[in-house]
């Protein structure tokens, strides 16, 4: 997965993808899963049944076994990359409670390799479309699905949380430019992150959350 553009091999690559892990999966306790995932469980007859769980602040239902996604109170699936998105996070998640504690993109299993690429879609973006304009970042940030926080001990001049996935967090640290550094944004992620999606899409997450934030970037 990446967030760019899709190609039409890459559309193949992924329905192909995204059917393995449902298959995968259709034997597994559906109880388990909803633990594992942070969902709840509706069961409509023995082995079957829905999912529900937030998705970027949306309502998604996912059907069991198929594991087909669909936006709440829509028969309309939702597009391949999310059914991906959910179908990775549906697979890899392990119910192991967040660690609470914040790494770089790097430390995470296989991250060095990614590392270069997700820095310059991700927060070198977004220093670059905001620059010091702190109060247009946290406008954007907030209609994205971001809450400000403060702590001593968190990094940057100021510090936005984020929560794609119900079991998958992230912090948006900024900081301000001045006379001898350019503005600069990193994301973090929590220690166990890689207990809910595989490093490469936890990449996707944080490209996709970035265009979100640019998107919302307030008219001048």
């Amino acid at each position: 997965m990446n967030s760019e553009p899709i190609s039409e091999p890459e559309l193949t690559g992924f329905a192909r993808r995204v059917g393995e892990l449902r298959t995968a999966l259709q034997n597994t306790d559906p109880c388990q899963l909803a633990f594992n995932t942070g969902a709840e469980f509706q069961e409509s007859a023995p082995g079957e049944g829905e999912f529900s769980l937030p998705v970027w602040g949306r309502s998604y239902t996912i059907s069991f076994p198929g594991l087909v996604a669909c936006p709440s109170g829509s028969a309309v699936e939702a597009p391949i990359v999310m059914q991906a998105l959910l179908a990775y996070y549906f697979y890899t998640a392990d119910g192991i409670p967040l660690a609470g504690e914040w790494v770089s993109f790097h430390t995470l299993p296989e991250g060095k390799f990614y590392n270069q690429a997700f820095e310059g879609y991700s927060g070198k973006a977004l220093a670059r479309v905001f620059g010091n304009q702190q109060e247009a970042l946290l406008q954007a940030a907030l209609a994205a699905g971001g809450k400000p926080v403060t702590a001593s001990n968190l990094p940057g001049d100021f510090a936005i949380t984020f929560w794609p996935l119900p079991r998958l967090p992230l912090l948006l640290a900024y900081w301000l430019g001045d006379d001898e550094f350019p503005a600069n944004a990193q994301f973090l992620f929590d220690r166990h992150a890689a207990h809910y999606l595989p490093s490469d899409v936890c990449a996707v997450v944080g490209g996709m959350l970035t265009q979100k934030i640019i998107k919302a970037r307030p008219a001048d």
